[in-house]
């Protein structure tokens, strides 16, 4: 079987064989550039992840527009139509389910609702560039780099701070009126704070706190250990 047999089954001309391997083409680097970005800052879906889904994406819009068209004509006395937008429409339903897998709540906060506003417009570009609109799909991605680079660097930093939680055993109430003090002149927002006075009078502490994204964990492990009157200290992100 030769490659002229092989288009054959596809129902498509030579001329649009090579099309529709382009489309999944661009498809696949638009989701990488997006993917990529979503890598650098180790988000939990990443370039494989766009790639794929804008791939995918690409793929089923392409064959809803192109894979029915012999049923079409074979029936075309019963003047049987194929909606292709019915399809597309499905596929960002499905890819609703999807996003969702990416967010979660730590420290009390949400996370993750970038990622998955991100891995469903991804599907959206992957359904523009699998109908050939080729200009918008493209577009869309530099669109969504740039809202994901710009924004990020730009915005406020308390729109870019994250939630975490410390916890400490404090020798008396002084240390942790001491440690509030000190967290608050260090420019970092206290959410919330349990405490529990234990039997010889020290004070475990909870604290929620809202730091930086530019923050190191070293910069708030010293803040800590500068301290006096702290034991049995830990933190987690």
């Amino acid at each position: 079987m030769d490659i002229s047999q092989i288009i054959d089954l596809f129902h498509v001309h030579a001329g649009e064989w090579w099309e529709l391997l382009l489309r999944l083409v661009v498809a696949c680097l638009c989701g990488a550039v997006i993917g990529y970005e979503r890598s650098l800052r180790q988000k939990e879906a990443g370039l494989r992840t766009h790639i794929i889904l804008a791939l995918g994406s690409a793929l089923v819009m392409i064959v809803s527009k192109y894979g029915f068209t012999d049923v079409v004509q074979m029936y075309a006395d019963y003047k049987i139509q194929a909606d292709v937008s019915r399809v597309a429409s499905n596929i960002m339903t499905g890819v609703g389910f999807l996003g969702a897998g990416v967010i979660f709540v730590r420290g009390g906060t949400i996370k993750g609702l970038t990622t998955a506003a991100g891995i469903w417009a991804c599907a959206g570009i992957g359904i523009c560039v699998g109908a050939g609109m080729y200009a918008i799909g493209v577009i869309a991605t530099l669109l969504l780099l740039l809202v994901q680079i710009i924004l990020h660097k730009f915005l406020p930093a308390s729109e870019t701070m994250e939630n975490n939680i410390i916890t400490f055993t404090a020798t008396d109430h002084e240390v942790l009126e001491k440690v509030k003090d000190y967290v608050i002149t260090n420019g970092i927002k206290v959410i919330t704070i349990e405490t529990k006075q234990k039997a010889d009078k020290s004070v475990y502490v909870a604290m929620t706190i809202k730091i930086a994204k530019n923050m190191s964990l070293e910069s708030v492990l010293t803040m800590m250990h500068d301290i006096d009157g702290i034991k049995e200290f830990s933190f987690s992100a």
